[in-house]
């Protein structure tokens, strides 16, 4: 009679906690282990850092004043790189061992631009294409203008400037005629060819 008690008892426990089992999956779920499994496909978090042996951030990526942003480091923690959107716009940007930028590239509103600074943080070099013009500028330290060649509605022209950014000479194609200019430091055309 106490054997049949016992054998009861264990049969009544492993049923129930069979019951049990199932009736705790319907009201909670898959089990954790199911769901941790899923979870490693995806990481959710605003900012990640990856970190050197020494715990210098060398790979920032997460946003910058609203905007999407990654930034690679140097060892010395200088950012060397940035990849980022600024108002809706993708750049990428290069910078020297000061953390200074020198080189960027950038599309604002589909018109992809090429810069590229000086030490200083001067522009010296820029480059844009669009669906009116492609140009292509060179700055002297200061800022000004000096060269700039261009092409506007498939007419062409290169423009040479002073050191206060006025054109001095210019060479031009419009509309199949060539023109070579020589301007004075009044704005005034003082030789030209062909003269017209």
């Amino acid at each position: 009679m106490k054997d049949v008690k016992y054998l009861l008892l264990v049969l009544l426990t492993v049923v129930s906690g069979f019951f049990g089992g199932v009736v705790s999956n319907q009201l909670l779920g898959e089990p954790a282990v199911a769901q941790e499994a899923e979870s490693r496909k995806v990481i959710e978090a605003q900012e990640f850092r990856m970190v050197d042996k020494d715990g210098k951030t060398r790979i920032f990526l997460g946003e910058i004043d609203g905007n999407p942003s990654i930034l690679i480091f140097d060892k010395d923690g200088k950012h060397r790189i940035g990849l980022g959107e600024i108002d809706g716009d993708p750049s990428i940007l290069i910078f020297d061992k000061e953390g200074n930028p020198r080189a960027g590239l950038a599309d604002s509103d589909g018109n992809p631009f090429i810069t590229i600074w000086d030490k200083e943080g001067g522009q010296r070099i820029g480059l844009m294409a669009n669906d009116a013009i492609n140009g292509l500028l060179i700055c002297d330290k200061e800022g000004k203008q000096r060269i700039c060649l261009s092409e506007l509605n498939g007419q062409v022209g290169i423009s040479i400037r002073d050191k206060e950014g006025k054109q001095r000479i210019g060479l031009t194609e419009l509309y199949g005629n060539p023109r070579i200019s020589i301007i004075d430091k009044e704005g005034k055309v003082f030789w030209q060819v062909p003269n017209k």
